[in-house]
C-alpha cells in the first residue's frame, strides 16, 4: 500500500489550541501506533511508532508560538507556527500551519493545516479536537524504481484529511495528551487513484520551561509591593 511505501507517517496532530506564554518553551515526545487499511479489500496492518517524534516550541507572544518536530525513524522534519485566534471562557481556537520534508525511501515535501479546538473542563483537564488537511508532494527519482511500485517514477502527490479527539492532563510544568486520530488519504492522479485509511492511537507528552521562573518573578513583584506599602505606612505613621 502507498502508506507503507511512505513508512510510518507522522501523526496529523499533536497540538492543543492553547499556546505557550511569551518566553516559555516546551520539549515534547510523541508515540503512536498506526493501523493502515486498504478500503478496497479490507487488508490492514498495524505499525507501532517505536522511535518517538520530538517536538520543541517557543512562545513568541501569549497567542503565538513557533517550533517544529523531527521524526528520526523516517528522517522527517517540520516547522510550524501556532496562532490562537480565539480565547473565551475555557474555549480556545487556533491554527497551526506547518511545512515539512521527508527523506525516507522517497523525497516528500508536506504542507499541513490543522484547525484546533481546546475546551478546559478544569484547570488541569481539557478536551482537545482537531481537523487537518495535508498535501504531500512525493518525488521518486530512483532510476531502478519499479513501474508497479506505489510511487512509480517521477513526481506525484498524496492528499490526506483527518480528525483527532483527545484529552489533556496538565500541571504547571508538564502535560499529557492521549488521543485517537482518523485519516483518509488519496494518492495519484484522477485516472489512477489509490485510497487508504489510517487509525492511530497517539500519546504526546512534554515538559514546559520558563513557568517556574515566571512564578518566582511574580512572587518577587508581589513581595516588593507589600514592602513598599509597609514602608509607606511606617514612614508616614503618626508619632506616639
Amino acid at each position: 500500500m502507498v502508506a507503507l511505501g511512505l513508512g510510518c507517517m507522522p501523526v496529523g496532530n499533536y497540538h492543543s489550541a492553547r499556546t505557550l506564554n511569551r518566553g516559555e518553551s516546551s520539549l515534547g515526545f510523541t508515540f503512536s501506533s498506526t493501523t493502515y487499511t486498504d478500503p478496497d479489500d479490507g487488508d490492514s496492518v498495524t505499525i507501532p511508532g517505536i522511535i518517538p517524534e520530538i517536538t520543541y516550541h517557543v512562545g513568541v507572544t501569549d497567542n503565538l508560538e513557533v517550533g517544529g518536530r523531527v521524526a528520526p525513524g523516517f528522517l522527517y522534519g517540520e516547522v510550524d507556527a501556532k496562532y490562537r485566534f480565539l480565547r473565551g471562557e475555557g474555549l480556545h481556537l487556533a491554527v497551526a500551519p506547518a511545512v515539512g520534508q521527508m527523506a525516507f525511501l522517497v523525497t516528500v515535501t508536506t504542507v499541513r493545516l490543522p484547525l484546533l479546538l481546546t475546551y478546559e473542563l478544569s484547570p488541569n483537564f481539557a478536551f482537545n479536537a482537531g481537523v487537518n488537511a495535508t498535501f504531500w508532494n512525493v518525488s521518486n527519482v530512483d532510476p531502478d524504481a519499479d513501474e508497479d511500485s506505489p510511487f512509480g517514477v517521477g513526481d506525484d502527490h498524496l492528499t490526506t484529511t483527518g480528525v483527532s479527539l483527545g484529552v489533556e492532563i496538565s500541571g504547571r510544568t508538564a502535560y499529557f495528551r492521549p488521543s485517537i486520530e482518523f485519516t483518509r488519504g488519496v494518492f495519484g492522479a484522477d485516472d489512477q487513484r489509490e485510497a487508504f485509511q489510517l487509525g492511530a492511537a497517539v500519546l504526546h507528552f512534554g515538559i514546559i520551561f520558563g513557568r517556574e521562573m515566571a512564578a518566582i518573578d511574580e512572587m518577587d513583584r508581589k513581595l516588593d509591593e507589600i514592602n513598599d506599602k509597609l514602608s509607606w505606612r511606617y514612614r508616614y505613621a503618626p508619632a506616639e
